[in-house]
């Protein structure tokens, strides 16, 4: 009995000798195979000496605590009772703002890291491209296309791949590839990916080197005489293959596993971190072909450890879904068209095999290479110690992507997940064996004036990255655009003039006719015209795109024959049409293009009429919820500008939602008379000249950046407590526009999900946190009428909560006038962004139902003087939940003495006459206009400075001094109505004196007389026009407008013989039609 006693109690005390005594957060052992190879630990640049190796366990380097707090110069201290290791500075250290200055250190260093990656990338593309330009024309016809590609393409991994290449009509290509039957299992093993990329190698060859409109469209087949099997389809589409491999798959099971994959794939890893992601899954055999797409720049702002977790994400995944299988993935940016990583699980592990690096430098997260086993490394079986405890860094628990473990009595974390924690510079170098950890001081206790010059050097060496990164890009985009060599290899102008008509000729789908012939030495002439039967298509297209399509011309004209060419022309349409008009003119000169579009356009309303447009807002539009409004319209082509200005401070009054009915009643108008025009727009309040307003309509949408930050504001206001229980959560919101019709919201908690509070929350109220969150998404909703999308997270980035709000709810009503005094009987519009929605209204203050008055047309608002009337109003649509509700104020005012019109004499500019603006300020006349008379229409008695005016009568004439604003008051009285002051303040201006620079004209091929204005401040609707000396002979008599920096250009007029022995004249008259200067053109050169 002794003996069993004994021996029980021996067996007790090694068992609990085994167990490390380092903490009671762990629970049980297990085995894993972990992989050591001499790893080596760096901090600031000095060499760290470990008491133990670092080693590597499922992709994650692993340090022993002890080691890796000594080496960051950290306290640490176990909390057995919060199960915590808390992390902490020595006391001697002198605590700065650590958080703010790490993260801002390492943000820059990781921008440093990524820019010199991408040079690095950039220089070695740019050699590449520049060693393998093929000259101009090399290849000068389809069979000698497909013996080139015979020769560099005939294998695809190790596939031997017969090509056929031959032309089809137009730019259109057919390419079919056949490989030996008895290779089809190979052939269906290969990853989609890299046969897209092989098509994709040959399309751009044949674009880089024959054709650069090229459009192919072909298979890839097996070479079995008889039932063959195509494999792969593919045609052109938006100027890139689009791929078809519906036959890929050798069996029904791997495309029921890659539907499975996907659909488990959209419905549990959607989004993350408050990225949107969406997947493409093919299988073959037992491998996965896996696309992840996004389009969102936050993806940029993780950390390797938060990258690394999205992707274990994914393997879980793929484990859940399918079981042990090989997945080959990539990760790529759908915005700009790049991969950004490439991925592989296997054997239930994730490998980064490459992480591109995109053209723009978007990144700041550090780019580290997966820690893997190298082959020198040696496996060991190790017995570990899982713990369920936190690490704690500033009072807040780290993020951990793994639990931390006890091995050998010593507690092992991490390195990466610290690293990020504490905002420092982590980098893995697999070739040299080491791990970099940069401090920047911060630990050290460093000074505040220290930490700012580190910051400061650091931003002048991006700085320079930058400068440096942006010139490479441009290089090499300017060699990839460019079907040509880099040096100059034509050696005359007519090879030039059949080179621009063979790579230019065709522009945007319309057949161009180039005429390209030296002038003198270094000066060219370019003469562009095309057949009026496509104007309508060439009228469509954007003014940055002709320019930029002109701009290559001349770069190609400087880059392969004359690096001084100097340029001007002009594009036409021909026959010439009295209809239809092209005559856009231009001028090239030390890397700087000019391009005049004043004379393109059409009188059949294709051209858009920005004066038209002015005068119409000024006329119907100029009042909006008690502020007096004045536009201004600017035109450049299909460019179009739209200035509010107002000078009353009633507009801060303004609701976010009173701004967007503003601007979707604007729209409305400018829809109403002139059809959907896309508008860059701003409101400017006249008092200290402050833009309060910039907005958009692109494509019959309202967009605005300001008012998008007005509702972020507003709900960080209004929207941002919940309270359960006596606790209170407060949530900070940030709205992204994803596109047009589409927001999306991240909603950021001040809390971790893991507080016994929250979970209180979870286990209790959800579906009253539900409901908070919906109703602020709701808000959104009813200001923008779009799709909202939000994800609601804690402190640590981690998801409490997604939601998406489909656009069902039809848009809330608008009301013009909105609300404010009106005189009785002022009718009200009521209108709803949602097309074929109906209004119900109610005039009492209750809210509207279905059975309530149904809104047929503009609506009578009659009252008694001070009496208050409340309009209601909703819209409703079958199929969409209905709008909000929203009421609209009405004070009825005693009827005013308004005049019905008052005309100005001398064509002043600045003034369109409103019968209820009563104040007009920055009216102008030339300073030819001595003084006006003012025609004041309306009943009863009407004054002018005091003197009384018969209605439809002009004023006494009112004298103008030179320079001086001057006040001019008319007043209207009239029985039974309130009377009425009008104030109009006119500015007689200065005299200008007109002068002439940079002068050319000549009469030799075709005519030019080109220069620049100097001596006024501001051009609009000045002329310059080219004349004969007889104005009775009648030739020239040509005319351009002149541009808003003062240039012009005449070309073309007549030179006939008689036309020069006569002689020219120039006249230069101003905006209101006054001649200011006239001369002999041929005295100026």
């Amino acid at each position: 009995m002794l003996r069993k006693a004994l021996c029980f109690i021996l067996s007790f005390l090694l068992f609990f000798a085994a167990v490390p005594v380092v903490g009671s957060g762990q629970s049980y052992s297990r085995k894993i195979n972990a992989s050591f190879d001499n790893l080596t630990l760096y901090v600031d640049g000095q060499k760290v000496q470990t008491a133990r190796e670092p080693f590597i366990f499922e992709d994650r380097i692993y340090a022993a605590a002890a080691d890796l707090t000594k080496a960051l110069s950290l306290q640490w201290a176990y909390d057995d009772k919060k199960k915590s290791f808390v992390l902490s500075l020595p006391k001697t250290v002198k605590a700065v703002d650590s958080t703010f200055y790490s993260s801002q250190l390492v943000q820059r260093d990781y921008q440093i890291t990524a820019l010199q990656q991408e040079i690095k990338t950039l220089e070695n593309q740019k050699t590449l491209f520049e060693k393998n330009r093929t000259p101009y024309r090399d290849i000068r016809s389809a069979s000698e296309m497909q013996s080139y590609l015979r020769d560099r393409f005939d294998t695809l991994k190790n596939i031997p791949m017969s090509i056929s290449f031959r032309h089809y009509s137009g730019d259109t290509y057919r390419l079919n590839l056949t490989f030996p039957s008895d290779r089809q299992s190979d052939f269906e093993k290969i990853p989609r990916r890299d046969v897209e990329d092989y098509l994709n190698d040959i399309f751009y060859a044949v674009r880089d080197l024959y054709d650069r409109y090229a459009k192919l469209d072909g298979y890839i087949r097996d070479n079995r005489s008889s039932s063959y099997k195509t494999y792969v389809t593919f045609e052109t589409s938006s100027s890139q293959l689009s791929f078809d491999f519906t036959s890929y798959s050798s069996g029904s099971t791997a495309s029921g596993d890659a539907k499975k994959l996907k659909d488990a794939l959209d419905k549990n890893l959607r989004s993350y971190q408050g990225v949107y992601f969406y997947y493409r899954v093919y299988t073959a055999d037992d491998a996965i072909d896996l696309t992840v797409y996004f389009d969102d720049e936050d993806y940029y702002d993780w950390s390797s450890s938060r990258r690394s977790d999205f992707l274990d994400r994914i393997r879980r995944e793929v484990m859940d879904t399918l079981g042990r299988k090989t997945v080959n993935g990539v990760l790529r940016d759908d915005d700009i068209g790049e991969s950004v990583l490439q991925f592989r699980i296997e054997d239930n592990r994730v490998r980064i095999i490459d992480e591109g690096t995109s053209s723009a430098p978007k990144t700041t997260a550090a780019p580290e290479t997966t820690p893997t086993a190298a082959p020198t490394a040696i496996s060991r079986t190790l017995t570990i110690w899982p713990e369920d405890i936190s690490v704690q860094w500033n009072q807040k628990n780290i993020y951990l992507s793994a639990p931390p473990f006890i091995y050998e009595g010593e507690r092992y974390l991490p390195v990466a997940d610290i690293a990020d924690a504490l905002y420092l510079n982590y980098q893995y170098l697999p070739q040299d064996k080491k791990i970099e950890i940069t401090t920047n001081g911060v630990l050290r206790g460093d000074s505040d004036q220290a930490l700012i010059g580190r910051l400061f050097l650091k931003n002048e060496e991006i700085n320079r990255l930058t400068a440096k990164a942006e010139e490479l890009r441009e290089a090499v985009a300017k060699i990839k655009k460019l079907p040509y060599p880099h040096s100059g290899t034509i050696s005359s102008v007519y090879n030039m003039e059949t080179y621009l008509q063979d790579y230019f000729g065709d522009f945007e789908g319309i057949d161009m006719n180039i005429s390209f012939y030296r002038y003198s030495g270094s000066e060219y002439r370019l003469r562009i015209t095309y057949d009026t039967n496509d104007f309508d298509s060439f009228d469509r297209i954007s003014s940055t795109t002709i320019e930029s399509w002109l701009e290559d011309m001349f770069d190609a004209i400087r880059t392969l024959y004359d690096p001084y060419a100097e340029i001007s022309g002009s594009i036409r349409n021909t026959p010439y049409s009295s209809v239809d008009i092209t005559y856009i003119t231009f001028t090239m000169n030390n890397d700087r293009t000019s391009v005049d579009f004043e004379d393109h356009g059409t009188q059949k309303g294709h051209r858009f009429s920005g004066s038209r447009l002015q005068d119409y807002l000024n006329r119907n539009f100029r009042r909006y919820n008690s502020v007096s409004l004045s536009y201004e319209v600017i035109v450049n082509r299909k460019d179009v500008d739209l200035i509010a200005t107002f000078n009353h401070s009633y507009y801060y009054d303004w609701s976010i939602y009173r701004k967007m009915d503003y601007l979707q009643l604007l729209k409305q108008k400018i829809e109403d008379e002139f059809g959907t025009v896309n508008i860059n727009g701003r409101m400017i309040d006249t008092n200290g000249n402050k833009e309060v307003l910039r907005f958009s309509f692109e494509n019959g949408s309202v967009r605005s950046l300001t008012l998008l930050e007005d509702t972020e504001k507003m709900l960080n206001k209004e929207k941002h407590r919940f309270t359960h229980n006596g606790n209170t959560f407060t949530f900070s919101y940030s709205i992204k526009e994803k596109d047009v019709g589409h927001f999306d919201v991240t909603i950021e908690g001040d809390f971790s999900k893991t507080d016994n509070k929250w979970r209180s929350v979870e286990e209790n109220a959800m579906g009253s946190f539900r409901s908070f969150i919906q109703d602020a998404l709701r808000s959104i909703q009813d200001i923008w009428s779009v799709r909202v999308t939000g994800e609601v997270i804690d402190q640590n980035q981690q998801t409490l909560l997604t939601m998406d709000l489909r656009n069902t709810q039809a848009a809330a009503v608008n009301a013009d006038p909105a609300g404010g005094a009106l005189a009785s009987g002022t009718t009200v519009t009521l209108t709803s962004a949602t097309s074929g929605a109906t209004i119900y209204y109610t005039l009492s203050g209750s809210d509207p139902t279905e059975s309530s008055t149904r809104y047929t047309g503009p609506l009578s608002i009659t009252g008694a003087s001070g009496e208050t009337i409340t309009l209601k109003a909703m819209a409703v649509k079958a199929g969409m939940e209905n709008s909000s509700i929203r009421t609209f104020t009405y004070t009825i005012s005693e009827p005013s003495a308004d005049l019905s019109g008052l005309t100005l004499s001398g064509s002043p500019s600045g003034y369109s006459f409103s019968p209820t603006v009563y104040t007009y300020t920055g009216v102008t006349v030339a300073n030819g206009v001595s003084s006006i008379t003012l025609t004041p229409t309306g009943p009863g008695s009407i004054t002018v400075n005091g003197q009384s005016v018969a209605s439809g009568s002009p004023s006494a004439a009112i004298s103008l001094s030179t320079g001086v604003e001057q006040l001019i008051t008319v007043v209207h009285t009239e029985s039974g109505k309130a009377p009425k002051t009008y104030r109009i303040y006119v500015t007689r201006g200065s005299a200008v004196n007109i002068h002439l620079t940079d002068v050319q004209f000549t009469t030799i091929l075709g005519g030019l007389f080109s220069g620049r204005l100097t001596g006024a401040s501001d051009y609009t609707n000045y002329q310059v026009s080219l004349v004969s000396k007889d104005e009775s002979y009648g030739k020239p008599n040509n005319h351009a407008a002149v541009n808003s920096d003062g240039t012009f250009s005449i070309s073309g007029f007549d030179t006939e013989l008689l036309t020069r022995l006569i002689g020219y004249k120039y006249v230069i008259r101003d905006g209101q039609g006054n001649i200011v200067k006239e001369g002999d053109p041929e005295t100026l050169n």
